[in-house]
């Protein structure tokens, strides 16, 4: 389900669509999702979300609007006020400042998921180089994942 879900992003996710692809009512499903990954389905898709859009604005150059559609805010202005809201920064400014230390040579400063702000002083986030694709298989790895999910 975690599979599908994080291929999916763009696409209108809720709990009621996850819990029909896992055959299971969704208040059921949301029980099982939060026993098995320590949170909610909507708190983990806004998650995948952000950490795509993060991708996102780390390795290409494509715009904020074409980013929030590409991750499923559907608007810039979504992506902006959720970016802001658990990032601390605007998408613009992550971009920035990712760029200006990969192209000063230095780590880029860590943004801490926990609370609002920058939190390290040059600590880089420990998959910021790698490929979606491989973050998503080792977020996949790493989540327990096996009881949620549906097989399809």
């Amino acid at each position: 389900m975690l599979e599908w879900a994080t291929g999916h992003l763009a696409e209108d996710i809720s709990v009621e669509v996850m819990a029909r692809r896992a055959l299971m009512s969704p208040r059921s499903f949301a029980r099982r999702f939060k026993a098995t990954t320590g949170t909610t389905p909507h708190a983990w898709l806004l998650g995948q979300r952000l950490a795509a859009a993060e991708a996102l604005l780390e390795e290409s150059d494509a715009p904020v609007e074409e980013i929030a559609r590409l991750v499923g805010f559907g608007t810039a202005a979504g992506l902006r006020e959720q970016f802001a809201r658990r990032r601390g920064v605007s998408p613009r400014a992550y971009r920035q400042t990712f760029r200006a230390a990969s192209a000063a040579g230095t780590a880029p400063v860590q943004f801490d998921g926990h609370r609002p702000g920058l939190a390290g002083c040059g600590a880089t986030r420990p998959w910021s180089r790698r490929s979606s694709v491989s973050r998503r298989s080792s977020a996949n790895a790493a989540s327990p994942s096996s009881s949620v999910s549906s097989g399809a």
